[in-house]
Formats: C-alpha cells, structure tokens, sequence
C-alpha cells in the first residue's frame, strides 16, 4: 500500500482514539497539506510527531508516491476533502461529528484496494451510517464512487 495512505491509516486511528486532543488540529492539517502535495510525506510525519510525539512509533518516514492516476487522484481528493471537513468539526468542538468522520475514514484506504463489493459494503455500513448518525449529506457527492 502507498505509504501516505498507510500513514493515513494510522493517523485516522489516532484521531478516533482521542478525538478531543488539542493537537488534532495540527495533525489534521499536515495531512491535509500532505495530500493536496503541498508537504512530502517525511515533512507531514515531522510535523504530526512534533504535535504528538507518540506518533512516532506509528507513521513511517520514506519516499510517498505523488504522481497519482485519475482514479487515485479521485480517492486522494476524497480523503483531501474529508479532513477539511474533519477539521472544520475539531474546530467547532463537534467531537461527535468529527469522531464519526474519523471512524469512517479509518478503513478508507483498505476499502478501495478490494473489490467493487467492498466499496458498496463500505458505502451502506459506514458512509450512510455516518450520514444517519449525524444527519448530515456531506458524503453524497461521493456515491459513485462507491456504488
């Protein structure tokens, strides 16, 4: 697997374990700098490890892929645009919504490596379970992606 999308991995678990960290903020913004290729990798994985130094022992330094197909581009925009939103939640202090974002993003990047079932599974169990959680429409934009 790339190893930003690793990485994210990671990190979304992080968030979900500790979703009202004052450093969240942070971290989700090197993310965000990361995949819109703003920041390499290795300079996202510094800045989240000077936030949150037990992040170390969790993200891994090395080269990330940047010259993306359009259909990784598509997954990469996805995840771009969920921590904008994620970090729009942390901000308003809407943990509950911003928990959700991050439990729905955590197994994004293992979904779209499986098969078109998989995306469909993913889309009913945790996109509409989002949406019915939190009553929010954020994530309809998005079901061609996984249906």
């Amino acid at each position: 697997m790339e190893l930003l999308l690793k990485n994210f991995i990671a990190i979304a678990v992080y968030l979900r374990n500790d979703i009202t960290n004052p450093v969240n903020t942070d971290i989700v913004s090197a993310v965000i700098k990361a995949f819109e290729g703003n920041i390499s990798n290795d300079e996202m994985c510094s800045k989240i490890c000077e936030a949150e130094p037990l992040m170390a022992e969790r993200l891994e330094y090395g080269q990330a892929e940047y010259a993306l197909s359009e259909e990784s581009r598509i997954k990469y925009d996805f995840i771009c645009d969920s921590m904008k939103y994620l970090y729009e939640q942390l901000n308003l202090r809407n943990y509950d919504r911003a928990y959700n974002l991050a439990d729905l993003l955590h197994v994004f990047p293992d979904v779209m490596l499986n098969d078109k079932n998989s995306k469909k599974s993913y889309w009913k169990i945790y996109v509409l379970g989002y949406k019915k959680r939190c009553n929010d429409s954020f994530f309809d934009k998005y079901r061609n992606m996984f249906c």
